[in-house]
């Protein structure tokens, strides 16, 4: 078993035991009735030794997304209790903007530096969602 340890700069931590469960725990970053914003979650599992290697590669990520357009929030967490399982909250404006975000060159650069540390492939789940 890993030992635990903090996290590196970008990437938070996370004690929720579901992806499902941070739904209820996130507050979306738009407030203005009729707003619509493209959320998406992400599940990453790593292989045990290697989530420093990730965590180099994701801090990056994180400042890319942060600075695209259409971007409203982006932020991965490792699982408290599951160190080499990590969890990937954004928002966008629109579905358009995170698609474009995960055509980019410099995305799909750093993605590519971590593709072979992934113990199994990612599971994503989108919405578009409306404040009511």
């Amino acid at each position: 078993m890993a030992e635990h340890r903090s996290p590196k700069p970008g990437v938070g931590s996370s004690s929720l035991s579901t992806p499902a469960m941070t739904l209820l725990s996130v507050k979306l970053h738009h407030s203005r009735k009729g707003n619509k914003v493209y959320i998406s979650h992400i599940t990453f599992s790593i292989k045990d030794g290697e989530q420093n290697v990730f965590e180099d590669t994701v801090s990056k990520i994180v400042q890319i997304a942060n600075a695209f357009p259409g971007c409203k929030y982006f932020k991965i967490s490792v699982l408290v209790n599951e160190p080499t399982k990590y969890f990937l909250y954004e928002e966008w404006d629109s579905k358009q903007d995170a698609d474009a975000f995960k055509a980019s060159k410099e995305r799909n650069d750093a993605v590519a530096h971590v593709a072979s540390i992934m113990a199994a492939a990612p599971v994503t789940v989108g919405y578009t969602v409306e404040s009511k």
